[in-house]
């Protein structure tokens, strides 16, 4: 594969701590369709809406209850980089999961049933809400048009598999803070959620330079939870998979994406994200993983969202 310029990614931090810009938060969702899920319904019956407000703040007091010791635990292993200049970009979505704590409006839900089909501004751009995902299976996904993370409702605090797809997409919260404040024009921003928001897109749509980064720091946090077992198995191409999952303490069904993860520390190490890159290998292996799954590629260039043609790959 030929590598151009739009795959020469380079990784920047993308905290927005402290910013008390205001971002729009819709009332209704759209009938988007992510990673092929049903569509999100918008607007619901307020009895129905409360029953699954019910629902959804569990699911928010499991994770705030238990997302703490999670980031301890990859913390504490931080003396392991290779490169400990990655360390702050690893624990940003940590800090996302703080400050949104304070957010009065993470219950998406519940948030509907006193917008009444409104909209309104957050408070402050780092926040988001939590609804349920319509993804059996899928411990979460973030959607940008709606600033909601939709969570699996048997998310679970002892599974670390669940924790990195948390992680993996609270990444793409801090990517489209970044995106938001760098906006200057109220047509960026319509053209920005006229992106995420078209209703049955001829192919499923990636970012896919906020894939790989998000990817990339999934791979080093699974790294620590091995206390570094991973990146020295690569050096000798196997692991032993169903260690791995034990160590994660991920379910059976969790063993498909277990392996992908694998196949992509393949072609992450030995060299890593360093100097801001994340390896030319590894950024082919995850274009190449969206491309049999028909998705259409995306990448940031000044502001704009640039298709991918295939004949630039």
């Amino acid at each position: 594969m030929k590598r151009s310029r739009s795959f020469v990614i380079a990784v920047s931090l993308l905290i927005v701590a402290g910013v008390t810009a205001t971002v729009v938060f819709f009332a209704a969702k759209t009938s988007e369709k992510r990673n092929g899920a049903e569509p999100v319904l918008g607007v619901q019956p307020a009895s129905i809406q409360r029953s699954r407000a019910a629902v959804v703040q569990e699911v928010i007091n499991r994770i705030e209850q238990h997302s703490g010791r999670f980031a301890q635990r990859i913390r504490q292993a931080f003396s392991l980089l290779e490169h400990p200049e990655l360390a702050d970009a690893l624990a940003l979505p940590f800090e996302l999961w703080e400050i949104n704590q304070h957010n009065p409006n993470r219950n998406y839900p519940e948030f509907l049933q006193r917008a009444k089909g409104n909209g309104f501004q957050q408070a402050n751009v780092n926040y988001y809400a939590y609804d349920l995902s319509s993804s059996p299976g899928m411990a979460a996904t973030f959607s940008p048009a709606t600033r909601c993370m939709d969570v699996d409702r048997h998310f679970d605090p002892a599974n670390a598999l669940d924790w990195l797809v948390l992680y993996h997409e609270t990444y793409h919260v801090a990517q489209d803070n970044n995106w938001r404040v760098q906006l200057d024009s109220q047509d960026q921003l319509d053209a920005y959620l006229a992106f995420h928001m078209m209703e049955n897109p001829p192919e499923p749509r990636i970012i896919i330079n906020y894939e790989t980064t998000a990817y990339a720091y999934e791979l080093e946090c699974l790294n620590l939870l091995t206390r570094d077992e991973l990146r020295q198995a690569v050096t000798v191409g196997r692991y032993n998979l169903e260690r791995l999952r034990v160590i994660l303490n991920a379910r059976p069904d969790q063993q498909g994406m277990i392996e992908m993860l694998w196949l992509f520390a393949l072609a992450y190490w030995p060299d890593g994200t360093r100097n801001n890159q994340h390896p030319p290998p590894f950024v082919r292996h995850v274009v190449e993983a969206y491309q049999a799954r028909g998705y259409e590629l995306y990448t940031t260039n000044q502001g704009r969202l640039i298709k991918i043609q295939p004949n630039e790959l």
